[in-house]
């Protein structure tokens, strides 16, 4: 939005990607909790769980739904109801503008490395400890700065993520 000469604007474009963002999450049991859930359940009832991406075809689908339905009015509509002003831009950049080509071909790597481990699963761990490990790896390496990860942590989306969790595993012990 911000290198469009106002083509894009971000007012128009945070619903699509949130909605794309909810819908996509149920698409591998890391993205949402009610993949996790019903995994959980079926190991409930003895059956196998999920694998990693078994939801993918059906949020693959309503994701280009909604695509579509973006597509062909949603934003036009949106573009004429939305009066609120433009969001600024909060974008940090390097101060030469220019990207740690170092650290971005680290992160996608271990981005990868985990979508592979989620997938294979070799050592028979748990998602949560692929996904600490990388973020890990990520941190030892000095891509990522654990004082400025920490003080820039959504913590209020992090304490209502756990409590979902919590309360999922609830209802799946009641």
């Amino acid at each position: 939005a911000d290198a469009s000469d106002g083509m894009i604007t971000k007012k128009n474009t945070y619903l699509p990607l949130a909605m794309g963002s909810l819908v996509g999450g149920t698409g591998t049991l890391v993205g949402c909790t009610a993949p996790l859930l019903a995994s959980e359940v079926l190991v409930y009832e003895g059956l196998e769980p999920l694998d990693f991406f078994t939801p993918a075809p059906i949020a693959i689908a309503m994701v280009a739904v909604i695509a579509i339905c973006f597509w062909l009015f949603l934003y036009d509509f949106m573009k004429k109801s939305f009066d609120f002003p433009e969001v600024e831009g909060n974008i940090k950049k390097m101060p030469d503008g220019q990207i740690n080509k170092r650290n971005a071909a680290l992160s996608i790597s271990v981005f990868l490395v985990c979508i592979v481990l989620f997938m294979v699963n070799p050592f028979n761990w748990d998602i949560g400890l692929i996904a600490i490990t990388g973020a890990f790896v990520l941190i030892l390496t000095g891509c990522v700065d654990i004082k400025k990860a920490t003080r820039d942590m959504p913590w209020p989306a992090v304490i209502v993520l756990g409590a979902a969790l919590a309360m999922a595993k609830g209802f799946v012990s009641s």
